[in-house]
């Protein structure tokens, strides 16, 4: 007995038998009885019916085991659900209903998190399945709209968008399974510097805001923008959605002006000045200063405020600009800032110095006569050297100028360069007015 490929029939001595064109079991049946009863061999076999050698013996270890039934070609890949589990079907269910505004690749980036394996195809097919598309749930009437915040689409455009905890975080996973990129990625080089100082727990404690909600993360956006070094990076609106940088902010947008106003408005100076004190303390700690030898003096830098002001002209400007007043406290060895305050047009330096001084001692906590401050003469005042004197824990050394016109009462101090005011020491006389 024998199959005839061409008659499409298996033939024997005494007759043939037709064999139906879809009859892959005959076929099968027919290639073992060949291989094994006529002597035709596995391998003349197979090649016959145009298998290979390692196909002829999975069949017939298939017809050792369950006979011809056997023989019938099933369909190929997984028999079972074996990604799309129920637990898994129904923890997609609940976060769909806990956030159905999430996308399927946030809830499949939730879900990896807690330790399943599952792919975004999974939960597209798990939310068809169930009818879970529909969004009506926004036609129902809600208790309290969510907070909502301006953002910066592009240079030209803003929009308001929900900023509640949930809307937060969808959005940054949103971001996220979206891929990141960008030429303001590299932003996220900060992130080791910030776990480093503890700079999140500092904006947390500043805004009086837990994690969830976002107002420290529009002070997080306020010091990236400081790091990124340009100069009006909001007013000119040079920062948009799609760069990288709203994410290391825990953002998924940009906040305009007005959001960083209204987060300011609400902070007190005091407030300010307790953050400085707590990251002084910190910095001091890691030992990115030692404290002993510190520098004060003005900087004013451009602004662009709509109030009255004084213009100044620095040395390489044709024209005077308005100008801001900060007064810095430097530490002289690591030249690195200690802290800062701010001024007015209507604060002098000497007004300004006696709070930095505050502060600084605030944050070092010297011992008497452990740290030099050094002073220009534009701190060279009766008032501020009165002040340094009480405190019984600076050593005050402040360049004297005396101009020529100051009259009989100021001319002995023509030939004095320098003053030094320190504990112990006695507290020079002044003529008075």
């Amino acid at each position: 007995m024998r199959f005839d490929d061409q008659e499409k029939a298996i033939v024997g001595d005494h007759g043939s038998l037709t064999l139906v064109e879809n009859d892959e079991v005959s076929r099968k049946l027919a290639m073992l009885i060949e291989g094994e009863c006529e002597g035709l061999g596995p391998v003349k076999a197979a090649a016959k019916h145009g298998l290979t050698r390692h196909r002829y013996f999975q069949i017939r270890k298939l017809f050792e085991e369950d006979g011809a039934t056997a023989l019938l070609s099933r369909a190929r890949g997984p028999k079972k659900k074996y990604r799309r589990t129920d637990e898994l079907q129904r923890q997609v269910i609940r976060h769909r209903f806990l956030d159905p505004d999430a996308s399927a690749e946030v809830i499949a980036q939730k879900l990896r998190q807690t330790g399943f394996v599952i792919s975004t195809r999974s939960v597209e097919r798990v939310i068809a399945e169930y009818g879970l598309q529909k969004k009506l749930y926004k036609f129902s009437p809600r208790d309290e709209p969510p907070p909502t915040i301006e953002t910066c689409v592009n240079r030209k455009h803003c929009r308001k968008v929900d900023c509640d905890p949930h809307g937060i975080e969808r959005g940054v996973r949103q971001r996220l399974a979206d891929k990141v990129s960008g030429n303001l990625a590299g932003i996220w080089l900060l992130v080791a510097e910030h776990l480093r100082l503890g700079t999140w727990d500092l904006l947390c404690g500043w805004t009086g805001k837990s994690t969830e909600f976002v107002e420290p993360r529009l002070a997080m956006q306020l010091v990236h923008e400081a790091a990124v070094c340009t100069r009006c990076i909001r007013a000119e609106r040079t920062l948009h959605d799609r760069a990288g940088f709203e994410l290391a902010n825990g953002l998924p947008f940009v906040a305009t002006d007005q959001a960083i106003h209204q987060l300011l408005g609400d902070l007190t100076v005091a407030d300010a000045m307790k953050l400085q004190v707590a990251l002084g303390k910190l910095r001091l700690a890691s030992g990115q200063f030692q404290g002993k030898v510190v520098a004060i003096g003005p900087h004013r830098t451009r602004s662009h405020s709509k109030r009255r002001m004084r213009k100044r002209s620095e040395k390489g400007e044709r024209r005077p600009f308005k100008k801001s007043q900060t007064h810095w406290s430097l530490d002289a060895d690591s030249e690195q800032p200690i802290c800062f305050t701010s001024g007015t047009a209507s604060r002098s330096v000497g007004e300004a110095t006696p709070e930095l001084l505050n502060l600084t001692e605030e944050i070092l906590q010297p011992s008497p006569d452990k740290t030099l401050v050094l002073a220009d003469s534009e701190h060279f005042t009766v008032e501020l050297i009165g002040d340094v004197h009480q405190r019984r824990v600076l050593t005050y050394w402040c360049q004297c100028q005396v101009e020529n016109h100051a009259g009989k009462r100021f001319r002995k101090y023509q030939k004095i360069s320098s003053l030094v005011v320190g504990p112990g020491m006695p507290l020079p006389s002044f003529p008075s007015s």
